[in-house]
């Protein structure tokens, strides 16, 4: 849901698709999973440019051509391959914000709040959405993951009716007024100690690193 709406009202009252259209992905997304937006998508009933354009202005977050960034290792490496093909992210920059780092992550949907709190305890970085398309997002996966000679396909190519100046697509993404309270939520957690626990706990083979952290955010969830 975005706000008190949901996507498909959303894109219904914009007149960017029909109700016949939504009845169609809401029956493909019941029969093959998914979210709303991927399976309007696969239908063709709206293209990924024109949801990402729109969910950058319903959400506010900014919006990326993933085909304009050359991501360091030292970078994408700050989560693992599992993690980035659970939540489809890719991390794109890290930028100092006073006395706190960002982490830039590339999202086809930001409102995941688990990927969101997973990540920044697993990162020890604060962490700033950025809206990317599933397609490029899967193409970067294994792009920097995988095998470095795979290419992203840019936006314009994906839609070649649409000129660049006209997508609003970002390159420098700016810093948002959300990490104050992404800063707060983070400074419950001292990241370094646990997640060494947490690592020497994996190593010696007594419960897997992804089990532990989501008990410890559970436990953490608890106290609240």
């Amino acid at each position: 849901m975005l706000g008190k709406k949901r996507l498909g009202d959303m894109l219904l009252e914009e007149g960017l698709i029909d109700e016949m259209q939504l009845k169609g992905a809401l029956a493909r997304q019941k029969e093959w999973g998914g979210r709303l937006g991927e399976n309007l998508v696969k239908l063709g009933f709206v293209s990924e440019i024109i949801l990402l354009k729109f969910l950058g202005q319903q959400l506010g977050y900014p919006c990326a051509d993933l085909s304009k960034f050359e991501i360091k290792p030292e970078i994408y490496n700050l989560i693992s391959l599992h993690l980035a093909q659970k939540y489809k992210v890719v991390p794109l920059q890290v930028k100092k914000a006073e006395t706190q780092s960002v982490l830039f992550l590339a999202m086809s949907d930001p409102t995941n709040l688990m990927a969101n709190d997973e990540i920044r305890f697993i990162s020890g970085l604060l962490v700033n959405p950025v809206i990317a398309t599933a397609s490029q997002i899967e193409n970067a996966i294994e792009k920097y993951y995988l095998n470095d000679e795979v290419q992203i396909r840019p936006l314009t190519e994906m839609v070649p009716t649409v000129k660049p100046e006209e997508m609003e697509i970002v390159h420098e993404v700016p810093l948002k007024e959300r990490m104050e309270l992404e800063k707060a939520k983070a400074s419950k957690i001292q990241n370094k100690e646990v997640m060494a626990l947490i690592t020497f706990l994996d190593e010696k083979g007594i419960i897997k690193k992804d089990e532990c952290i989501k008990r410890v955010m559970a436990l953490g969830k608890e106290g609240d």
